[in-house]
Parts: structure tokens; C-alpha cells; sequence
């Protein structure tokens, strides 16, 4: 910003899953989209979501940066 001001903040979920047969870490590996995201896993994947048990905080934070923590940095900026 033009001001010098930084503004930070963190945003954290959590995935549970119950465990994940083998074959379907295999078959997840084969195809290889765990080469393309953060932590292996893509919790909208067929393959994952018979193990996923819940999700703590929001599927955007789980995605990306949370929208709701990222509003709160654009205000936090803005406010003079």
C-alpha cells in the first residue's frame, strides 16, 4: 500500500478423514492431480470423499485463502 501499512492474518481448517484404502491412494496416484495441489488431496475428488469425515473451517480456506479472512485484510487496509 501506498501508506506503508501491512496487515496480516491467518486462516486454518482442518480435514479428517477415516483411513484410506491403498488402492484408492494408488488410483489417486496414478492419475496424478495429487502432483497438483497443496497437500496432496482434493477433497472434492470422488475418490476422496467416501473417507472424509469433516471439515474444520471453511471448504475456501481449505481451497485457497478464506474469503472471509481475506475481506477482513482488504478492510484492515483500507481503514486509514
Amino acid at each position: 500500500l501506498a501508506t506503508g501499512k501491512c496487515c496480516s492474518a491467518s486462516d486454518t481448517a482442518s480435514i479428517h478423514f477415516s483411513l484410506i484404502p491403498e488402492e484408492v491412494i494408488e488410483a489417486i496416484v496414478a492419475e496424478g492431480t495429487c502432483l497438483s495441489c497443496a497437500g496432496g488431496l482434493m477433497v472434492e475428488d470422488p475418490k476422496v470423499q467416501p473417507y472424509l469425515e469433516r471439515i474444520e473451517g471453511g471448504m475456501d480456506s481449505v481451497m485457497g485463502l478464506g474469503k472471509e479472512t481475506t475481506l477482513g485484510l482488504l478492510n484492515d487496509a483500507l481503514r486509514v
